[in-house]
C-alpha cells in the first residue's frame, strides 16, 4: 500500500479559492510504434504528443464566473490543486495534514468553462478545464487555506425573448464546445495552443402544456434563464438573478410524455453568447 493516502484539498485560481467537488487529470499522450520490416513487434516506441488536460467540478457558479472569470467563459490563468494526506485525527473540522500538501500547478493555463448543469429541484453545477501547459508538482504547507462556498443556485425557469411567461425546466445543460489548434515542433508538449472558436448550444426540456404555442417558441430569439438561490442555513430560496442567451436559434426536437410524470418538449439552442446577470454571494 502506498505510504501516503492523499484526498482533494482545494482550488486556486490565480488569488481566489474555489471549493471543487472533483478534479481529474488526463495528459492525452500520443505514442509512436515503428515496425523495421515484417514483424510481429514494433522495435521503435517514442512518446510525441502530450497534452495535459484537467477538469474540475464546481457548485459555486457564482465564485468561478464573477469571481475568477469576471463574467466570461475562459481567461488565461495561474491555477492550483491541492491534495493533502489524510489525518490520523481531524485538526479543528480540517480532515487532511496540513503540511507537505502537493500541488498540481497550471502556470499561465486556459482556464475556460466546460459546461453549466440545471438539474430539476437540484444545485447547479458547473464543469470546467484548464489545459495548454505543462503540469508541474511541488509541495507546501498549507497553514491558512480558507475555502467556502459563496451562493448556490438552482433553475427556477425558462423565458422566451420579450414574452413574460416563465415555464418550468426538468433539465438544461449548457456546453460550451470550445474549438483549440495545438501547434507542436519538436518537444512532447505543444509550442502554441489557440482557441479557434467557440460553439455555446444548450439542451432543455421545458415543461410546455400547450402544443399550440410551439411556433412562437423556435426560430430567432433571446433565451433568459431564471434562478432561485439557496438561503445558506435556512429554508426555500430565494432571486438568485439570470443568465440570458443572446442571438439564439432555437427549435423543438422532441416530446416526452410518461405515464404518472409530467410531460416536457425538448429544445436544442444554438447560442450566440451568453450573459451572466447572477446576484450576489450568500450570507
Amino acid at each position: 500500500m502506498a505510504d501516503t493516502l492523499r484526498t482533494l484539498v482545494g482550488l486556486k485560481v490565480d488569488s481566489t479559492n474555489i471549493p471543487i467537488q472533483k478534479y481529474a487529470v488526463n495528459h492525452n499522450i500520443e505514442w509512436k510504434t515503428v515496425k523495421s520490416s515484417a514483424t510481429l513487434s514494433n522495435d521503435y516506441t517514442t512518446l510525441i504528443k502530450r497534452m495535459t488536460e484537467a477538469s474540475f467540478e464546481t457548485y459555486d457558479i457564482y465564485k468561478l464566473l464573477n469571481t475568477a472569470l469576471s463574467s466570461g467563459l475562459y481567461k488565461v490563468s495561474d491555477v492550483t490543486a491541492y491534495l493533502g494526506a489524510f489525518a490520523d485525527t481531524p485538526s479543528g473540522d480540517i480532515f487532511y495534514t496540513k503540511t507537505g500538501v502537493a500541488t498540481n500547478e497550471y502556470d499561465d493555463g486556459l482556464l475556460y468553462i466546460d459546461t453549466i448543469n440545471c438539474p430539476l429541484n437540484d444545485v447547479v453545477s458547473v464543469s470546467f478545464k484548464v489545459r495548454g501547459v505543462e503540469m508541474t508538482v511541488d509541495d507546501e504547507d498549507l497553514t491558512d487555506f480558507s475555502i467556502t462556498h459563496n451562493s448556490l443556485y438552482m433553475i427556477d425557469g425558462i423565458s422566451f425573448n420579450d414574452d413574460e411567461t416563465v415555464y418550468g425546466v426538468k433539465d438544461l445543460t449548457i456546453s460550451t464546445n470550445f474549438k483549440f489548434y495545438d501547434y507542436y515542433k519538436t518537444d512532447i508538449d505543444p509550442d502554441m495552443s489557440a482557441i479557434t472558436g467557440i460553439e455555446p448550444r444548450a439542451k432543455c426540456s421545458a415543461v410546455i402544456d400547450a402544443i399550440g404555442v410551439l411556433d412562437d417558441l423556435t426560430g430567432n430569439d433571446t433565451i433568459v434563464l431564471h434562478f432561485k438561490r439557496c438561503i445558506k442555513n435556512g429554508v426555500g430560496t430565494e432571486s438568485g438573478g439570470t443568465i440570458t442567451l443572446n442571438n439564439c436559434n432555437i427549435t423543438y426536437d422532441s416530446q416526452d410524455a410518461n405515464l404518472g410524470e409530467i410531460a416536457t418538449v425538448g429544445f436544442d439552442i444554438i447560442i450566440g453568447s451568453l450573459t451572466f446577470a447572477l446576484t450576489g454571494a450568500g450570507t
